[in-house]
Parts: structure tokens; C-alpha cells; sequence
């Protein structure tokens, strides 16, 4: 569901009376599915500090804040049912995050750290 779509559904809700959860239900999947990805990109943001700085407290602290905003992203999509296309592009986002977590010496086995991964289902 595109942002217009919310906006649309928002519209909606005020306007019209509601019989049932399912448009309340879809917004907030949609929400949360949000949610997620913009914790992705700030995770990336924070990898990307981490990785141009040369001072050593300012890595590790951006460090912290990427991984902080990660795992928010996979405690929250563990619990979102969400549609194929969405699981890809959260998968999408989250392999390159990985990536940079590599690049800063992280790895799944370390304490805290635990990468995104599931099934696509169609």
C-alpha cells in the first residue's frame, strides 16, 4: 500500500462509517510494514557514519545506534504478516545491511546481533 493509498484510507475512516476492522487492520500492517523499512534506513545511515569516521568512540556509538535500529526492524517484522513483494523488499534492505554490519567487523554470532531472515511466501 502506497502512502497515497494510506492518505486515501485515512480520508476514508474519517468520512464514512466503518463496519468491521479490515480497513483498520490493513492500515496498520501498512504502519508497521513502514515502520520497518525506515528502521532499515536509518540502521543504513548509521552503518554509513560508522564507516567514515576515524574516531573510534563515534564508530562504535553509530555502531550501537544501527544495531538498535535493526533489531526494532526485525522485532517488528517478525510479527508483521505482510504480502511477498514486501517481504522482498524488506529483505532487499536488510541483506545490505548485513553487508555493512560485515564491513564493521559484526557477524551473527556476535552478542545482540542477529540478521533478518525468512521465508517468502506467496
Amino acid at each position: 500500500m502506497s502512502h497515497g493509498q494510506i492518505a486515501a484510507v485515512k480520508v476514508l475512516l474519517h468520512t464514512l462509517p466503518v463496519k468491521g476492522t479490515a480497513i483498520l487492520a490493513e492500515l496498520h500492517r501498512a504502519s508497521c510494514l513502514d515502520f520497518v523499512l525506515i528502521e532499515l534506513d536509518l540502521a543504513a545511515t548509521f552503518c554509513e557514519l560508522a564507516l567514515s569516521t576515524q574516531d573510534e568512540e563515534r564508530k562504535e556509538r553509530n555502531t550501537r545506534n544501527a544495531r538498535k535500529a535493526y533489531d526494532s526492524a526485525l522485532h517488528f517484522f517478525q510479527r508483521l504478516s505482510s504480502a511477498p513483494a514486501d517481504q522482498a523488499h524488506v529483505y532487499e534492505k536488510a541483506s545490505r545491511l548485513n553487508g555493512s554490519f560485515e564491513r564493521l567487523g559484526l557477524n551473527a554470532s556476535q552478542s545482540g546481533f542477529r540478521r533478518i531472515s525468512f521465508q517468502i511466501v506467496p
